[in-house]
C-alpha cells in the first residue's frame, strides 16, 4: 500500500519502521518481558514491565530520554546567556503526520540567561516524542492499530 500511495511523494518503505512500529505496540506489555523489582528497605517485591528503548518514536519511552537530555542541556551544555531560537528538521516521510497535529513553530519565547528552569522546560518540549498516548487505539475485530489525528 504504501509503495502505491505514498512512495512516489514520501520515498521508499524502510524496513526498519516495522521493527520500531512493532516493538512500541509491545512496550510496557508484561507479556514482552519483565522484570522483579525487591526494596533494600521493607522487602516489597512488584514488576516492571520492560520498554521497547526505541529512540524518538515510542512515548514513554521517549520521555524519561527526553527529561534527561533536557537536564544535561541545561545543566552542561547550554551557556548562561539568553536563547532565542532553535532550528530543526523533519524528514520528509513523516512530515505528513505534522500538516493536522498543531505543531508548530513559534518564535516567541524568549529565554533569559539565568532562567535554567526555562531552558529545561523548552528542551523538554522541542524533545517530547512525535506520538501521543492517548491517540493509539485498537481496532474492534483486527490486530491493527489505529492512529487518530486532530483535525
Amino acid at each position: 500500500m504504501w509503495e502505491e500511495r505514498f512512495e512516489q511523494r514520501y520515498g521508499f518503505w524502510r524496513a526498519f519502521v516495522d521493527d520500531v512500529v512493532n516493538a512500541y505496540l509491545d512496550c510496557g506489555r508484561f507479556e514482552s518481558g519483565f522484570a522483579r523489582v525487591r526494596c533494600a528497605d521493607c522487602g516489597d517485591e512488584f514488576l516492571v514491565a520492560t520498554s521497547c528503548q526505541k529512540r524518538g518514536f515510542c512515548p514513554s519511552c521517549g520521555a524519561k530520554r527526553a527529561a534527561a537530555f533536557a537536564a544535561f542541556l541545561a545543566d552542561e551544555v547550554l551557556e548562561q546567556v539568553g536563547h532565542a531560537m532553535w532550528t530543526f528538521s523533519l524528514p520528509k516521510m513523516i512530515r505528513p503526520y505534522f500538516i493536522y497535529s498543531g505543531f508548530s513553530v513559534d518564535d516567541s519565547v524568549r529565554i533569559e540567561p539565568e532562567d535554567g528552569q526555562a531552558m529545561e522546560r523548552v528542551a523538554r518540549y522541542i524533545l517530547r516524542p512525535p506520538l501521543s498516548l492517548e491517540r493509539p487505539r485498537y481496532s474492534d475485530g483486527d490486530d491493527e492499530v489505529v492512529y487518530e489525528l486532530r483535525r
